[in-house]
């Protein structure tokens, strides 16, 4: 039975533990039975710290087709709650599945976000892999382009012109995951995957966590290391509280 199968809750939002193989088979058959458009969200403790304040966001996270838990902090709720060890799965090991199974399948991609040069280095570093991906659309919009009605409108007709079957959107959390869920329809794309960091480390752009840091869930200390003034008040001052307060909730309700 696939792991897919073991459901799992947190805050409402229902949560599949899966291992890299079993997912990449179950978006496989995603992508074969041609029920789209669909979403998939990588949840992690910020992720779920926003979905308790920002309503429409929680939403999207309960009607995502996929959400995976991406983060120690999300693992370890889920086994201090279930008793049991979950299969972490991060936006990286989502963007490596993808690319696997473009190559094979020929389908079409687009990236919505980062800045140019790195839209460019994971074109390069797609060419470089011998990747037989199709690369649609590189796209890195203005700021807060969302906002202006009439960039909005571009966008979304590059896109919908090329008809890409995956969308990789890296706007930060929850713009781009709101962006999917309200575009998606417009776009027609089967699978839209909010990205984040993992565009930045696949291009080079930013270099990921040592290994040790990676095997112990450990990669956000890291990333605050190398990135205090952007991430201590995200880190720091908001998902680690945020993440005792969950704690103390599983234990009084067990």
């Amino acid at each position: 039975m696939s792991d897919l199968n073991k459901k799992y809750l947190l805050d409402d939002i229902l949560i599949y533990s899966e291992n890299v193989e079993n997912l990449k088979i179950k978006i496989k058959n995603i992508l074969d039975n041609k029920i789209y458009p669909l979403q998939i969200v990588t949840l992690n403790i910020d992720f779920l710290r926003i979905a308790n304040i920002d309503k429409v966001f929680k939403e999207i996270c309960k009607d995502a087709h996929i959400v995976v838990p991406d983060g120690i902090g999300i693992i370890l709720l889920l086994k201090l709650k279930y008793k049991l060890d979950i299969s972490r799965i991060t936006g990286n090991d989502i963007l490596k599945i993808i690319l696997d199974l473009s190559s094979v399948n020929k389908l079409k991609i687009a990236f919505l976000g980062s800045s140019k040069s790195t839209l460019l280095k994971i074109k390069n570093a797609i060419q470089e892999n011998k990747l037989n991906v199709e690369v649609t659309n590189l796209i890195s919009p203005p700021l807060n382009f969302e906002e202006d009605e009439n960039l909005n409108k571009r966008v979304i007709e590059q896109l919908s012109k090329s008809k890409p079957d995956i969308l990789f959107v890296a706007l930060g959390c929850p713009r781009q995951e709101k962006w999917i869920d309200k575009y998606k329809d417009d776009i027609g794309f089967k699978l839209g995957i909010g990205i984040g960091a993992a565009l930045d480390f696949f291009a080079g752009s930013k270099k990921r966590s040592p290994l040790v840091f990676q095997r112990f869930g450990m990669e956000w200390v890291w990333r605050l290391i190398s990135e205090p003034k952007r991430l201590f008040r995200r880190y720091v001052l908001n998902d680690i509280p945020f993440f005792i307060k969950k704690v103390i909730e599983i234990k009084i309700n067990k």
